[in-house]
């Protein structure tokens, strides 16, 4: 384990990892997680949240989910991640379900652009 990296963080990696190549990124006092450079969850206070998109926002739902929200403003903001709960991560069958279709999700999502594009970008 990394010098301060949360164990719930660990844990996600050491089960996922075995099928998927995850790395993890400091963000927002939690942590994104990517699979091919695409984000496909974040750890918000050791809670795990999957990416959805239009199209699998409903399957999510279905199973009872809740995206993840924040307040700005006085606003509950809903984002595009949904919560994985407890019960789902401690069975291995269900659990790659859950990730299998927050990947889904992430086939839509364009891959990031390289720093060197980005920069270009950024002063066109």
């Amino acid at each position: 384990m990394k010098k301060n990296e949360n164990t719930f963080l660990t844990f996600v990696k050491d089960v996922l990892g075995t099928r998927y190549t995850l790395t993890a990124r400091a963000m927002f006092g939690g942590y994104g997680l990517y699979h091919n450079n695409r984000i496909m969850g974040i750890i918000i206070e050791d809670v795990l949240y999957l990416k959805a998109n239009a199209e699998t926002a409903p399957w999510f739902k279905m199973r009872y989910s809740e995206p993840f929200t924040y307040e700005r403003n006085g606003k509950k903001i809903a984002m595009s991640y949904w919560k994985v709960p407890e019960e789902i991560l401690e069975n291995k069958i269900e659990f790659e379900e859950w990730v299998k279709c927050a990947l889904k999700a992430t086939q839509h999502t364009p891959a990031p652009a390289k720093k060197k594009d980005r920069h270009a970008l950024l002063h066109q």
